[in-house]
């Protein structure tokens, strides 16, 4: 039987897991921000570059991942597919369902550039390891009801005890946003 929580003790809870999982995975997303400075070139941690500058050596870098990583991205930019739904059956109103869902999906995919938020995702799941892209639904009237959005990887705290790829088994899954009081 689920126990009955007041809403402090569920945001009690709640804090208590993002807590638990900043500090789990504290040393990767450590390591992710710095496969992101390898790629921007900044190869060198400011006392080896002090070091070296006392040395009077300039702290050089030859950037070799970045092309790497940027040849990565363009490959998946090159690569993007357009949506096709394949009918269930072979009676003519299941063709006509199929290409009504064809035609709904690149809709939504034109109106949300949704090939630009994957590639975005994309980017940084090359980037630093993990890209996270959204599918909601807009509650605005006046608005497309669906969108697609991607989120950083920086703003997004997983249930690291999550064992299914698809995240179906995680308790939480936090996305981070920090505003003005």
């Amino acid at each position: 039987m689920a126990e009955k929580l007041s809403e402090f003790q569920r945001l009690e809870r709640l804090r208590g897991w993002r807590d638990q999982e900043l500090a789990r995975q504290a040393t990767n997303r450590f390591q992710m921000a710095l496969d992101e400075d390898f790629y921007d070139g900044l190869q060198w941690s400011p006392d080896e570059a002090a070091e070296l500058m006392r040395r009077g050596q300039a702290p050089v870098v030859y950037n070799q991942i970045k092309p790497t990583i940027d040849w990565l991205i363009g490959t998946e930019r090159r690569l993007r597919i357009d949506y096709k739904i394949a009918p269930v059956g072979k009676e003519e109103a299941a063709l006509e369902t199929a290409q009504a869902k064809t035609k709904l999906m690149k809709y939504i995919q034109e109106q949300n550039r949704a090939n630009f938020r994957r590639s975005s995702a994309f980017e940084d799941a090359i980037k630093a390891g993990v890209g996270w892209r959204e599918v909601g639904v807009r509650a605005d009237p006046e608005d497309e009801p669906i969108y697609v959005g991607t989120e950083s990887w920086r703003n997004v705290l997983y249930d690291s005890l999550s064992v299914d790829p698809d995240y179906s088994d995680a308790r939480y899954l936090f996305r981070l946003k920090v505003v003005d009081t």
